[in-house]
């Protein structure tokens, strides 16, 4: 149990030196500079392959388009992860949003994302009580 409280720490650790080194990088840079390299500063290393992962899919609750009546067809999905601890141990949690396209109207649509504690952040609810339990 300590062992992998001190595994989350550095995890955070980790997440909290990134986030400052892009702060310090984006206030050096002129904002003029390409998105392309913004994107590359800001890519976050995804949670350890080893944990198991738990995956929640949402479709969008329409199966036409209301403007046009034209049927929707899968056109794609957004994944992100986020990280949990139940129970004495961790797991990853995979939201998959589908994409859903009207084959009349070319119009797309998708549920929202799911509103999280910290905005961005990669921590679920009992991840972060159990951070906040746990120190001393």
């Amino acid at each position: 149990m300590d062992r992998r409280i001190e595994q989350l720490e550095l995890w955070l650790d980790e997440l909290e030196a990134s986030r400052a080194e892009r702060i310090a990088s984006t206030s050096a840079t002129t904002t003029a500079a390409p998105v392309a390299n913004q994107a590359a500063k800001s890519a976050r290393r995804p949670p350890p392959a080893h944990l198991p992962r738990e995956k929640r899919k949402t479709l969008p609750e329409q199966e036409a388009w209301p403007d046009c009546g034209g049927k929707l067809k899968h056109l794609g999905e957004d994944v992100s992860e986020t990280l949990e601890y139940v129970l004495a141990h961790f797991k990853v949690i995979r939201d998959v949003r589908t994409k859903l396209a009207s084959a009349r109207c070319d119009k797309i649509v998708q549920t929202e994302a799911a509103s999280r504690p910290i905005a961005r952040g990669k921590a679920e609810p009992g991840l972060l009580a159990h951070v906040l339990v746990s120190k001393r």
